[in-house]
């Protein structure tokens, strides 16, 4: 049946949709992990996947080389990252982590400011809007999915009604 028709036009441009940004974002992270992680902070690689992406982004923008993170003390750093990293269950000791990398592993030692920077944070924050698209996407899926199951509660609902009327014409509805 033609989606049009069935009213399942929305979801599928939705559905289309979606699959596009997420190709879109899956291109842009392997770009990520092969090119610029390996200069700048190889050991965030491990950092890169679909559940801790969106404040792996964050974090990145901020924090795209070792040189801003070393030029901080712990505690300063610790403040600056707390927001940038999501909820986890030992944010401290992931913070703590990230610290410690930083400060003992080799990457490039690009200033925060130099243009090589600023071009590898046009895709990390490209990255970072394809995440917010995609969770959006879904929250409108979500939402017309259960609107579409309600309607089809109530449409249930309404044919038992006016089925219990024509079968006993003495009840009420």
């Amino acid at each position: 049946m033609d989606p049009f028709i069935a009213g399942h036009h929305g979801l599928q441009e939705l559905s289309k949709i979606r699959c596009q940004i997420s190709l879109a974002r899956t291109r842009l992270q392997h770009s990520l992990l092969t090119h610029y992680l390996p200069l700048y902070f190889p050991e965030r690689e491990r950092y890169v996947h679909s559940t801790q992406a969106a404040w792996f982004a964050r974090f990145l923008i901020r924090f795209p080389t070792t040189v801003p993170v070393r030029a901080l003390t712990f505690e300063e750093f610790e403040r600056e990252a707390w927001e940038l990293v999501g909820r986890k269950v030992n944010k401290r000791a992931s913070i703590r982590e990230l610290y410690d990398a930083a400060c003992t592993r080799i990457g490039l030692p690009v200033p925060a400011d130099d243009v090589a920077i600023e071009t590898f944070r046009l895709p990390l924050q490209r990255y970072q809007q394809l995440i917010e698209q995609r969770d959006t996407l879904a929250e409108t899926a979500h939402q017309l999915l259960q609107r579409s199951s309600q309607l089809r509660v109530v449409a249930f609902h309404t044919r038992h009604r006016a089925c219990t009327r024509t079968h006993h014409p003495g009840r009420r509805g």
